[in-house]
């Protein structure tokens, strides 16, 4: 038994030990994503992608060294090590796929595609989120006179116009019809003038508008409300303007590309005329050729802008001048490792792994502000330009004042209806009194001519001559004889003086009740001629 333990262990110190594999990485001068110098010593390549990389591979358990023989990309382990080639792009693409190639995988900014994928090259988990970007060149724009409008567009413009000419007209309709009940067209020209002004002063916050019916209230709060938010809108966005440079161009979005020169690089001239975009074909084989190229053909005006990789456009403007800008991006796509084709998915899987754990530490973020998002504080035009504020971003203040305006109009609508309520109910009392006064003073008027009648007929019995103006006297009321003419004018248990009695009784009340109907009624009633009173229901 120990024989046979011992023979074990002299056979496996005879087997010699799993060599450790060795990783060729090809890269490419495609800057930002690499940049590298065939002539130049490995440990000096740099870029998002290889700094990535070798992130990635530290994590592995691999070491960077020179030379050696590639190793086939199976089951990757630790003491691995690798080393990272540089080669023109198009080589680093082309040997993924050759039966002869010796880069294992790619690390270049290589573009994941189905194209690709058709032909047998693998990728990564996505190591940056890409797209196209376009670029301008743009001089920097001379201030007029009337910079001071750049904080609203035209549209915000007209609309706080419209609002200072139509407040003055409502609120002076709302509060005359609330306090006087109609509108004098003695008060329409001094009125609109009060409120117009009030209106203006409102709006730049000099003075609060001063109304007294509710109704208007309601309007001059939220019209206050509004001209609160707009003039420190204002005062903001003209603040943030006058701390940048404007750039002069007439190119902001990817629709302003059809029927204008754009340049592009070979793979992206039919993407692109999908779009609607006739680009031309610019070269591009390192970044030298972007500056020396792309760069004169925008400030000729050979070209209105370039359509091209996101991280190369912004590497490009930040060393080609503070007058290059980058103003839209469109047609998102991924950037990612390149495996050779025949790559065992379990070699890929691993690597995967630890790119995620880059992004999550938040490596990948600290390597993309390092070598693509880089800042250009020596620019003012870097900061991102203040834009005019539209309409339709303050639409909102209009809203809430045309829902004040209209919760204002229905309170006043109210408000009429009531009043013309009580008005009616006062009016009817009021021709009730008159047609009472009326119907009794018929009746006193008729009983004195009984009276005086009566007062004739007895005198002429008597003989005596007496009349009525002071020289006799008429039989004392309520003693008239049986028949005579003034007991057919009045009722046997009523005199004239009763029947005045009454009719001043009458007469009270009727005041009391016009007074009481004016005090709940709000209206004083005025002395007006029959003929005004509307006719009653």
């Amino acid at each position: 038994m120990h024989g046979l333990v011992l023979a074990l262990l002299l056979l496996a110190a005879w087997m010699p030990a799993a060599s450790a594999a060795h990783y060729v990485v090809c890269t490419a001068d495609n800057p930002p994503m690499s940049t590298c110098n065939i002539t130049a010593n490995p440990s000096t390549y740099s870029g998002f992608d290889v700094e990535l990389f070798r992130s990635a591979a530290q994590l592995m358990g691999w070491t960077e060294s020179e030379g050696g023989e590639a190793s086939n990309a199976s089951q990757p382990q630790g003491g691995d090590t690798f080393e990272l080639v540089c080669r023109p792009f198009s080589d680093v693409v082309a040997d993924l796929t050759a039966p002869g190639g010796t880069c294992t995988l790619a690390a270049a900014g290589i573009t994941i595609s189905s194209e690709r994928e058709d032909r047998g090259i693998k990728f990564s988990f996505p190591t940056y989120h890409s797209s196209l970007a376009i670029m301008v060149y743009a001089e920097e724009k001379q201030d007029t006179g009337w910079f001071f409008l750049r904080p609203f567009d035209w549209t915000v413009w007209l609309a706080i116009a419209l609002t200072v000419a139509a407040i003055p007209a409502i609120t002076f309709v709302t509060e005359f019809i609330s306090i006087e009940g109609r509108i004098q067209q003695r008060d329409v020209v001094p009125g609109m003038k009060e409120a117009s002004w009030r209106s203006l002063w409102t709006m730049m916050l000099l003075e609060p508008f001063q109304v007294t019916a509710i109704s208007s209230r309601v309007i001059a709060v939220i019209y206050g409300f509004l001209a609160t938010v707009l003039v420190n809108t204002y005062c903001a966005n003209l603040t943030a303007a006058l701390t940048v440079s404007q750039l002069a161009t007439s190119i902001q979005s990817v629709e302003d590309l059809r029927g204008k020169a754009v340049g592009t690089v070979a793979v992206y001239v039919s993407r692109l005329a999908k779009l609607g975009i006739a680009a031309a074909e610019i070269p591009f084989d390192s970044i030298e050729s972007a500056l020396n190229v792309w760069v004169p053909m925008l400030q000729q005006g050979t070209l209105v802008a370039t359509a091209v990789d996101e991280p190369i456009q912004q590497f490009v403007a930040a060393l080609g001048g503070c007058s290059l800008r980058l103003v839209d991006t469109f047609a998102p796509f991924d950037f990612g490792a390149a495996f050779r084709v025949g790559t065992n998915q379990s070699f890929i899987d691993a690597l995967d792994d630890k790119l995620l754990v880059l992004q999550e530490d938040g490596t990948a973020e600290e390597l993309r502000t390092t070598f693509i998002a880089i800042p250009r504080t020596e620019c003012a035009s870097n900061v991102d330009e203040s834009t005019s504020i539209t309409f339709s971003q303050v639409a909102g203040l209009w809203i809430v004042l045309a829902a004040g305006v209209g919760l204002a109009l229905i309170w006043l609508l109210g408000l009429r209806l009531w009043q013309q309520s009580s008005r009616r109910h006062s009016f009817k009392a009021g021709v009730a009194f008159r047609q009472t006064v009326s119907i009794y003073g018929a009746q006193i008027a008729a009983a004195r001519r009984d009276l005086e009648a009566a007062a004739l007929e007895e005198a002429g019995r008597a003989g005596s001559g007496l009349t009525l103006d002071g020289s006799g006297s008429a039989p004392a009321a309520g003693h008239e004889a049986p028949g005579s003419p003034m007991a057919r004018v009045l009722p046997e248990d009523q005199s004239v003086a009763q029947l005045l009695a009454h009719v001043r009784q009458l007469c009270d009340r009727m005041e009391a009740h016009a007074e009481t109907s004016y005090m709940e009624g709000g209206q004083r009633i005025v002395d007006e001629r029959i003929e005004e009173v509307p006719e009653l229901d």
